[in-house]
């Protein structure tokens, strides 16, 4: 049963449960992806859409970290790879680009370095009800 987009489940959940959130990032990156971007309209792109996706589901669900990689993974793949689909350079590694722009960064938000303060406002509506 879904409520949101959630699968409401007892147990842990797997991989396969968040199946549906990284196939609706490569959709987005599809429908985008033929298209010529420069480099400032891919981390808009990955800015607004991709990296904005997993919020919701961290604060009412316990998404594990594999899953949260995979997203990271294919905004690398996205940010990196050319129009044509060859492998592009990388230039600059993720953590340097998930940097604020006051120290030199493009101001990106890593999932993975987020996901201790979205779990913590999880435990709390917890604790609150």
């Amino acid at each position: 049963m879904k409520y949101f987009g959630i699968n409401i489940s007892l147990g842990r959940k797997k991989m396969a449960d968040f199946q549906e959130l990284l196939s609706m990032g490569m959709d987005k990156l599809n429908s985008w992806g033929k298209k010529s971007l420069s480099m400032g309209g891919k981390l808009t792109l990955i800015e607004t859409s991709l990296l904005s996706m997993p919020n919701f589901l961290i604060t009412h669900s316990l998404v594990t970290k594999r899953v949260l990689h995979e997203l990271e993974k294919l905004c690398r793949s996205f940010l990196w790879h050319k129009n044509d689909g060859s492998k592009g350079m990388q230039y600059v590694a993720w953590s340097e680009i998930c940097k604020p722009r006051s120290m030199g960064g493009l101001g990106l938000q890593s999932p993975l370095l987020r996901i201790g303060s979205l779990r913590s406002r999880l435990a709390w509506s917890f604790i609150q009800k």
